[in-house]
């Protein structure tokens, strides 16, 4: 007979997962399953976060813009 795992239980189980591995990559404890080193030495992923950094700075640009005009403030 098989074991029925509730929603919630499956729901926990995913939390604790989550944090075990958030706390392994934080500590480095994740390197024999991912080689940093490509990732580092991957001048393309610069690429990516400098558009996304231009991207968000754009984006607070903007949204501080909307709030200069007083009309628009209503």
């Amino acid at each position: 007979m098989e074991a029925t795992i509730s929603a919630e239980d499956v729901g926990d189980m995913m939390d604790q997962f989550t944090c075990i591995m958030h706390q392994k990559f934080l500590s480095g404890e994740d390197h024999q399953h991912l080689d940093y080193s490509k990732i580092d030495e991957d001048v393309s992923l610069d690429d990516h976060w400098l558009r996304e950094a231009n991207r968000d700075a754009e984006d607070k640009y903007f949204a501080e813009d909307d709030y200069d005009d007083p009309d628009e403030m209503q």
